[in-house]
């Protein structure tokens, strides 16, 4: 008789430890899913953040080299080396 007595005590604790392992993995993997989702739209913002500086870099790029101190500056220059040659 104190063995079945045992044996419901060990199944009864058992039974509370699997619930309470279970209620932390849960509130643990909602916890993951939600930084996931935030990282997620994180890195979507970054990403648009950086095509739009890239694109602004080529246009300033544009800009600079059509202007004309950066042509006097430096398109000159090649021609000089080729008239050296």
């Amino acid at each position: 008789m104190e063995t079945i007595a045992k044996a419901d005590i060990f199944f009864f604790i058992t039974t509370i430890a699997v619930v309470i392992v279970t209620i932390f993995l849960t509130v643990f993997l909602w916890y993951l899913i939600r930084a996931f989702k935030k990282i997620s739209k994180l890195c979507d913002g970054l990403e648009k953040d950086i095509y739009t500086v890239g694109t602004e870099a080529k246009e300033i790029i544009t800009h600079l080299k059509e202007s004309l101190i950066f042509k006097l500056l430096f398109m000159g220059s090649k021609n000089r080396k080729k008239q050296l040659k």
